[in-house]
């Protein structure tokens, strides 16, 4: 299973999320069914006073599929909440929310920049993240409660 994990499809910026999502939720669920099994054979051979069976490769697998599907998961969600801000009027806007939100996915960036080799869905993540975070001080000062329409209309006049 953990060749399977490393295929270079799930570093691939060519292929389809949903099928990749899938993919690599099935994957987990068969990753935890395994766990499972391993943890019961150890405590049977703990209980037999068996020699314990060695599962070298179980956390790196855990580490390599959580990442990879942290990666896949994270820039499905940021595409969504990026499309429905940039949808959502203008007045309705949390900044300060979309910018909590922000840092929390620049931070799996940068988790996934350490934990990962370079890949194009990485590069991907981190830049529609950092390109949307530069945009959030003019949207903040824009939301500003003393802006008058005084201000409305020089800030027209200049766009």
């Amino acid at each position: 299973m953990h060749e399977d994990t490393l295929d270079p499809i799930y570093l691939d910026g060519s292929a389809n999320i949903l099928e990749v999502l899938k993919t690599l939720e099935e994957k987990e669920e068969k990753f935890a069914e395994m766990l499972a099994k391993s943890e019961r054979y150890l405590y049977w051979q703990e209980v037999l006073g068996a020699p314990q069976t060695p599962f070298d490769n179980i956390e790196k697998l855990k580490e390599d599929l959580s990442l990879r599907s942290l990666m896949w998961k994270s820039t499905k969600e940021w595409e969504e909440l990026q499309d429905s801000w940039v949808r959502q009027p203008f007045k309705d806007i949390d900044a300060k929310g979309i910018e909590a939100q922000a840092n929390n996915f620049a931070k799996i960036c940068s988790k996934l920049e350490k934990s990962l080799e370079d890949n194009e869905i990485q590069r991907k993540l981190k830049n529609m993240v950092e390109t949307f975070r530069v945009t959030m001080p003019v949207v903040t000062a824009l939301r500003q409660e003393a802006l008058e329409e005084s201000h409305w209309s020089e800030i027209q006049e200049l766009v």
